[in-house]
């Protein structure tokens, strides 16, 4: 039991491989060598070419292995940094005691993602049998791991019913008033608006990618929000809660927690494609603790991937 949430993180994990390796080089029509790079999360393998031009080649997973001949030596990294280490110390938020931020868990709106369709805000999605399940589990992992007789704190809600019927689950299982929850507009998910309900073949144009790519995080689709514009909310939300003697539980949608995130560890919109500001997937279900103190901020518990869900109840 975690009284006050002193829980040790969970640490992420980055690998990257190394070879070097003599490769046949198509294009010059002969034997090279060189270093290769791989990261797993990738599909695409870099050689950086020993020459005099110091060439970059670039191959897809499945050839760089038909054109590998020799792998003579093998270096493995493993770096392992808590979430905070991605934080920019230049802007600090006087945050609550303690913030447990969770995801909702599946609803038919995940569904209709998977087969390529556009769904954002869609509020009034329900969960389906399987996200009922996640959030029973949710619940019962909270009660397990912390001790949730705080005197005071808030229970907030995005108004997605997918959201509500979450944090409903969550509220029965540890024993909280469910009529207290505060419905929270500020934390509604992405909305896309004239592409919502649309396949994403039809609007993903490279017209509309090349748009996507020279605006970034201000693109906005046609009557819908930008990253910037869910930054900018759920920077004001968390405004509303600094300075506040209060613990918060917060249930919410993926990428506006990651957006509550980004503003926590004080990171700019134009920063979040840097491969080393990447806060990760939530998965259905997936939360984590945040501590604040005058001792700095601390991660408690990191279950973005929902890892207390059995196997076959995780889902992003």
């Amino acid at each position: 039991m975690h009284d006050s949430l002193s829980w040790n993180p969970s640490l992420l994990r980055r690998v990257r491989y190394f070879f070097i390796c003599i490769y046949f080089d198509t294009k010059n029509n002969r034997l090279s060598y060189g270093f290769l790079v791989w990261n797993k999360s990738i599909k695409e393998c870099k050689i950086l070419q020993i020459s005099q031009k110091k060439q970059h080649i670039h191959f897809h997973i499945d050839t760089i292995f038909i054109q590998l001949f020799i792998h003579i030596l093998i270096m493995t990294t493993n770096s392992e940094s808590s979430l905070l280490d991605l934080r920019d110390s230049s802007e600090q938020l006087i945050l609550p005691p303690n913030i447990l931020l969770w995801r909702h868990g599946q609803s038919q709106s995940n569904i209709d993602q998977d087969a390529g369709n556009i769904r954002g805000k869609s509020n009034h999605y329900p969960l389906t049998d399987l996200g009922r399940a996640q959030a029973t589990h949710l619940g019962e992992y909270i009660k397990k791991q912390y001790d949730i007789s705080w005197k005071t704190f808030e229970i907030i809600s995005s108004p997605a019913l997918r959201a509500r019927q979450t944090i409903e689950i969550v509220c029965d299982i540890l024993k909280l008033n469910v009529r207290s929850v505060i419905i929270e507009p500020r934390l509604e998910e992405r909305w896309y608006g004239d592409w919502e309900w649309r396949k994403e073949s039809e609007v993903m144009t490279p017209e509309v990618l090349r748009m996507m790519d020279d605006s970034r995080w201000q693109f906005r689709p046609p009557n819908g929000d930008s990253i910037q514009d869910i930054y900018d909310r759920t920077r004001l939300f968390l405004d509303t809660v600094c300075g506040s003697d209060k613990h918060y539980l917060i249930c919410s949608h993926g990428f506006t927690i990651r957006c509550l995130l980004w503003n926590i560890l004080g990171i700019h919109p134009g920063d979040i494609y840097r491969p080393e500001k990447w806060v990760g997937w939530f998965y259905n279900a997936g939360m984590i603790g945040l501590n604040f103190s005058k001792d700095g901020t601390q991660l408690v518990d990191d279950a973005r991937t929902a890892l207390f869900l059995p196997e076959d109840l995780r889902t992003k």
